[in-house]
């Protein structure tokens, strides 16, 4: 028996009407253009047309964005599309129209950013294909100069067209410097991109904070910046806690996952091609990958985002762990190199400008720097009860060796020719489980904050532990000696011969070339040269922040140096107003 498109048998009845309509079909019984209905087929036709209509079906992102914002009377919306969906207002259905009637589609996007600047609209949603030449700063010559809020929904593949995206909101003439607001899923895969886009945006410095000279602005995306000397040392150690060569940092806790997670990550990386199967049961990884968080973040795209999750959280908690360990020594660096004191302050009389370049009008500045790494009594207490509660936090509690401690005789009873030991206070480096060497300890002298570390055996073997009391009148002696006086003391020899001698001494002067360098930059070399010291065969770029809070960023000399070339600098300034003169010749009467 046939069944009915419901799933029943079919009656004889029913059988009996079919083979007649067939039959009448076959002899052409029925006129020609007449339409026959079958009401079954309209009741099943019918039915199908009221489920779509209930289906509810997730709406269109980009339409969506722009209904929650308040519909398109009140969002600019700049894109490649010519139609969009629209929510009726009344009956609540959503139609498919023109973007804009009375535009046309080449004008549409400068229509719609022409209403976003004259503060018709105050919300833009711009797509890549739609990014390039559209200006939406709070530009001074518009009405709308509200300060911009960039969110950034989906990175793009590319650094470089993310800083294109970012710089549509960022240009010259503004009023104010936008805000930026990257979001990122937890895919670890998707870190990759947030990356590069980090470290670019912290390469331009100004991008955040709307001033030239900020040169440590993007510290807002250091979350994001995975891609640096830590990120490299967190990956070779997440490696090697893999492979079984070391255990996991503090405060690392391996996932758990089913098998254990060495051998799930093993395999993971062994199916994006990071890891290598050795027989059965044993694995390693080729030294070409390590370091280079940008491939393993790459291939991370590769894994379900179960796998992803695994070993980006790994991979995150060992930079972590990696980053306070490098705190904790006080050699933590999260920008170019950075000049480390306790306070900085400018010499007085200075920055001088030493060049004016004839054709751009740039000024070249010698800028000196008071530079005092000396740590006070009470700066200590505070660094030792900060240190205690970093480690408390941290979940981990700082053992009884990190504090105050003072000289054995037979160590030293006599240091500078004072009659007095020395004092220092030691506080535990974030030291990683398992690293051979024992316990290693930070220290900060009376005269120096950023001394080298010691480990437990010499600190124990060399100096004895004090309470705060007792050491307090000695700390405060070494202090104020190492204002004016070096390391040999009363019978520095070198002082004696009628030389300088800064060995030890908390303060300590600097020097810096600032603003236009390239136009002097001949002069440098020379001078450079005449110098002819191995130390300074390579000038270095530093950064320095003021007790004030201004930022200085130039190139170190030495102070010899900036001597000499503010002397020939100013030769040439001379000779070149000599020139200038003599072609415009005599003045007249």
């Amino acid at each position: 028996k046939r069944l009915r498109l419901d799933g029943e048998a079919r009656s004889e009845e029913e059988e009996e009407d079919l083979e007649g309509w067939a039959d009448e079909m076959a002899a052409g019984g029925l006129e020609e253009g007449r339409m026959v209905e079958n009401q079954n087929l309209s009741a099943i036709k019918k039915l199908l047309l009221e489920g779509v209509d209930a289906i509810e079906l997730p709406p269109n992102p980009l339409d969506h964005l722009v209904d929650l914002c308040g519909g398109p009377s009140k969002v600019a919306e700049m894109t490649a599309r010519s139609q969009h969906l629209v929510r009726h207002p009344k009956t609540g259905k959503v139609e498919y129209v023109r973007r804009c009637q009375n535009v046309s589609m080449k004008m549409l996007n400068m229509h719609e950013k022409e209403s976003f600047m004259a503060g018709k609209k105050l919300v833009a949603i711009i797509s890549e294909a739609a990014s390039t030449g559209i200006s939406l700063q709070a530009d001074r010559r518009v009405k709308n100069k509200r300060r911009r809020c960039h969110i950034t929904l989906e990175l793009p593949w590319s650094a470089d067209k993310a800083i294109q995206q970012f710089g549509r909101s960022h240009r010259s003439n503004q009023v104010t410097a936008p805000v930026y607001r990257i979001s990122v899923t937890e895919c670890g895969g998707e870190r990759r991109f947030a990356s590069s886009a980090a470290k670019r945006l912290q390469s331009l410095g100004a991008l955040l904070q709307g001033n030239r000279k900020a040169m440590g602005a993007g510290g807002e995306l250091k979350a994001f910046d995975i891609d640096n000397k830590y990120g490299h040392r967190a990956l070779n150690r997440m490696y090697s806690d893999i492979l079984g060569m070391s255990e996991p940092m503090p405060g690392v806790k391996p996932p758990r996952v089913p098998g254990g997670f060495t051998k799930a990550a093993r395999e993971s990386l062994n199916a994006v091609g990071i890891a290598n199967r050795i027989g059965r049961v044993g694995y390693n990884i080729p030294q070409k990958y390590y370091s280079h968080v940008d491939q393993f973040l790459n291939r991370l795209l590769g894994l379900p985002l179960t796998e992803q999750s695994m070993l980006f959280n790994y991979f995150s908690e060992t930079f972590d762990s990696v980053v306070m360990e490098a705190k904790s020594e006080g050699k933590y660096d999260d920008c170019i190199v950075a000049l480390k004191a306790e306070r900085i302050s400018m010499v007085e009389g200075y920055p001088q400008r030493v060049h004016t370049c004839p054709d751009s009008g740039a000024d070249t500045n010698i800028v000196k720097l008071e530079l005092d790494r000396g740590v006070k009594f009470q700066d200590a207490k505070e660094k030792l009860q900060a240190v205690k509660q970093y480690w408390e936090e941290s979940g981990r509690r700082l053992k009884k060796d990190s504090g105050f401690y003072v000289s054995r005789p037979s160590y030293t009873n006599n240091w500078a020719q004072t009659g007095k030991p020395r004092v220092l206070m030691a506080t535990e480096v974030w030291r990683s489980a398992g690293t051979t060497g024992g316990r290693w300890f930070r220290i900060q002298r009376p005269n120096n904050s950023v001394s080298s570390c010691l480990d437990r055996e010499d600190l124990q073997r060399n100096y004895v532990m004090c309470s705060e009391e007792d050491v307090k009148e000695l700390w405060e002696f070494w202090y104020q000696f190492y204002a004016n006086s070096c390391d040999h003391g009363a019978k520095c020899k070198t002082r004696a011969a009628g030389y300088t001698c800064t060995r030890g001494m908390r303060a300590e002067r600097v020097c810096l070339i600032t603003g236009a360098v390239l136009p002097v930059w001949k002069y440098m070399k020379d001078v450079m040269n005449q110098v002819g010291r191995t130390k300074w065969k390579y000038l270095q770029t530093v950064r320095a922040e003021l007790d004030s809070g201004d930022l200085v960023v130039g190139l170190h000399v030495p102070e010899g140096m900036s001597e000499r070339l503010s002397g020939a600098l100013s030769a040439l300034d001379a000779a070149a107003n000599d020139i200038e003169a003599y072609q415009a010749g005599p003045s007249a009467p």
